[in-house]
This record gives structure tokens, sequence and C-alpha cells, in this order.
């Protein structure tokens, strides 16, 4: 079957044929709806010959059957599906951000279907931390600042085919993860550079928007989270991560947290107006 797989791929991507194309998009398209996708793109994905194209295509295969047919797995299936993407997001840690940022998705949707309680104490975030201490740091670093990025967003989508109550549940463990994830974000400020500084930002405005105000530590809006997003309104490659994050933390100063003044923020949104016309 992988061989047929990679055939249909290779037919997709590099046929100059438009039949030939549209019969291996089909084919696919049905492939990718059997029970036989999760093993066979499974195993391309660990193939360390398979091209970039196909673990591509394969991780998007097992993100869209996590996110849409996690029912058909055994239960006994579940906990090898995690372990597997794990040992996944290590070996696509770096060089690879494409299929890095489908199993990614993956693995938020595979947290939006298990409780909490069967990734143990803390949680998903906590087992993540776990799992990806000791490892290459730039893997590390890397793979938890896209989790710490698409698990907040993932927390209400509607891709996941997952029950209304189990969706909420979802949202409120996340919400009491708010703490560890933004001291991990606090300890990525100590990397350089401005890829990493406008991923911290871009993941702080996530997790702002999902908590709502609710559950932020006191001081947070002197926190150096806070400090680094303004601080990144004044550089081209942070300024538009830099917008939403101070955008949440200006709405959450204003409705949730009165007692901070406003003027902490208003002096640094000053900033955006030189720089307008580069983000239109």
């Amino acid at each position: 079957m992988a061989e047929q797989v990679i055939t249909a791929i290779n037919a997709l991507y590099r046929s100059d044929n438009s039949s030939i194309k549209n019969d291996a998009d089909r084919w696919l398209d049905r492939w990718q709806s059997s029970p036989e996708a999760w093993t066979v793109a499974n195993a391309i994905l660990h193939d360390p010959s398979s091209e970039q194209e196909y673990s591509y295509f394969c991780a998007q295969t097992l993100k869209t059957k996590v996110q849409r047919d996690f029912e058909e797995l055994p239960p006994e299936a579940v906990p090898q599906l995690r372990d597997s993407l794990l040992q996944l997001l290590l070996r696509f840690g770096k060089g690879t951000p494409s299929v890095r940022t489908q199993l990614c998705l993956a693995m938020a949707a595979l947290a939006a279907h298990l409780p909490a309680a069967q990734w143990g104490e803390g949680g998903v975030l906590r087992w993540l931390m776990e799992r990806f201490s000791g490892q290459d740091p730039a893997v590390a670093m890397s793979c938890m600042l896209e989790l710490l990025t698409v698990l907040p967003q993932e927390a209400d989508s509607r891709k996941i085919s997952c029950r209304p109550e189990r969706r909420a549940a979802f949202q409120a463990e996340l919400r009491a993860a708010i703490p560890d994830a933004l001291n991990l974000l606090t300890s990525c400020l100590s990397q350089t550079g401005e890829t990493v500084r406008s991923q911290v930002s871009e993941s702080l405005g996530c997790w702002l928007k999902l908590s709502g105000g609710a559950g932020l530590p006191a001081g947070f809006a002197s926190s150096p989270l806070v400090a680094a997003a303004l601080d990144g309104l004044s550089v081209e490659g942070t300024f538009h991560a830099a917008v939403d994050a101070v955008s949440c933390t200006s709405e959450l100063v204003g409705v949730q947290m009165p007692a901070v003044p406003s003027i902490f923020i208003w002096p640094n949104t000053r900033q955006l107006c030189p720089s307008y016309p580069t983000a239109r």
C-alpha cells in the first residue's frame, strides 16, 4: 500500500497530465478516508528515505485522521499514536517546518480528544515539557514554540470532531495550564533572534485570547513577556506578532485589569504609527 500511495503522490505533484493528476487526487482522497491510512502514513513518515513531499502529505493525512477520524482507533492504539507523533516531532523538529506544523496540529488534535488525566499530572502541556526535556535544545525549542501556539489556537477548532462537552473540557484544561505556558514562553526569551521573539509574541497572543483575562498571574502587565512584545513593535521581523500580543494585553488591561494604568501600554503603541504603512 505504501508504494501505491507514493506512486499517487508522485502523479499528483509531478505529472504534466491533468487527467492523471485528477485520478491521483481522487485516489488519495479515498485512501485518506480509509482506516488503512493511519498505519501507512505513519510508516512513510518514519521511513528515513521518504522524500519531503511524501512526508508532508502523510503528516497532513495523520493530522486530518486525528481531527476527524479519531474514533476509528481502538483504545490500545492511542498511546502508540501519541508516542509516534512525539518521535516524529523529534525527527522533523529541524529543517522541515511544513511537516513539523502538520505534526504539531495532529498533537493538538489528539489533546483535544484525550482528557487531561490520560496525559498525567499537568495535562498535555506538562507531558510535552517532560518529553522534550533533555532533547536537542534546537529541536525542543522549535517544537515547543509551535505547540505552544497551536494548542490554544485549536482549542475551539471545528475541524476537530469531538463532542461539545469534550471541547469545553479541553478549553478548561488549557486555561488551567496558562501559568505553565507563560513560564515556558518567558524562558524562551533567553534565546536571541527575531524568529524566536516573534514566535513567543504570537503564542502569547493566542494564550491571552484563550484566557479572556482569567488565570493570568499578578503583575502580568509588567512581565518580561509583555515587555518583549512592546519592544517587538519597533522591529520589523517581530512587528506583526507583537501587534497582536500588545492588542490583547491592552484589551485585558482596559477590561479585565483596570488597576493597571493604561499609560504602561500607550507610549509604546505609539510606535505603530511609523510602521503602519509597512503593515498594510
